[in-house]
């Protein structure tokens, strides 16, 4: 729904816009109580009618608070998780676009889409590896390496050597910062097999 070209929420692609939003609903008919029991009264107004008096401005400025500390939209930018931090305003998401190229002779450069502009320029990142063949032996990812703990943005170089021919590895990529740790990712599948991950095995320090 809307434009992808205005798109703010890392779940649904990368964030190329901020977010939009009018903001609370502040229509009421007069002295007349709506469901919330909001009204407007006169001497909410100063004497154009059309401005508002101390006692209006303490209204749309309660409704404003309200509406910012908890819509799911506005509350992990406006409610910072840690505002002793700098480098962290939110919780870090499951990290998107994964991507993997050559580089150089053994080089496998592994990068992803940043966290920063959702969560925080102190975000670190975690990577992960396991053999092809043992992720479907097992099902899941419980004999995954931890190569990378606390790097500090995209990409990232693989120099190990290469798997041997008819072999491959796979790499997961998260997020942390002191706000918390980040998912390795969501599956369909419940209970999810990277749960695992998430639940710190291997710790990743």
């Amino acid at each position: 729904m809307g434009s992808p070209d205005l798109n703010f929420d890392p779940a649904k692609g990368p964030v190329v816009a901020p977010w939009m939003a009018w903001g609370p609903y502040l229509w009421a008919d007069g002295i007349h109580p709506r469901s919330d029991g909001l009204t407007w009264e006169c001497e909410d107004f100063i004497e154009d009618g059309a401005h508002h008096s101390p006692l209006g401005i303490a209204k749309v400025s309660a409704r404003l608070l309200d509406f910012f500390s908890t819509d799911p939209t506005t509350v992990p930018w406006f409610m910072d998780c840690n505002t002793s931090d700098p480098g962290a305003f939110a919780e870090p998401y499951e990290v998107l676009g994964d991507r993997m190229r050559k580089v150089g002779g053994n080089g496998l450069e592994i990068s992803w889409d940043s966290l920063d502009p959702v969560v925080g320029s102190g975000t670190g990142y975690d990577v992960v590896r396991g053999r092809l063949s043992e992720l479907r032996e097992d099902r899941g990812f419980d004999r995954v390496s931890c190569l990378l703990s606390g790097w500090a943005e995209t990409p990232w170089v693989d120099s190990s050597p290469n798997p041997a021919p008819g072999t491959g590895y796979y790499y997961l990529v998260h997020g942390q910062n002191s706000c918390g740790s980040g998912t390795w990712g969501d599956s369909s599948l419940v209970p999810d097999p990277r749960d695992v991950l998430d639940a710190g095995v291997p710790f990743c320090l």
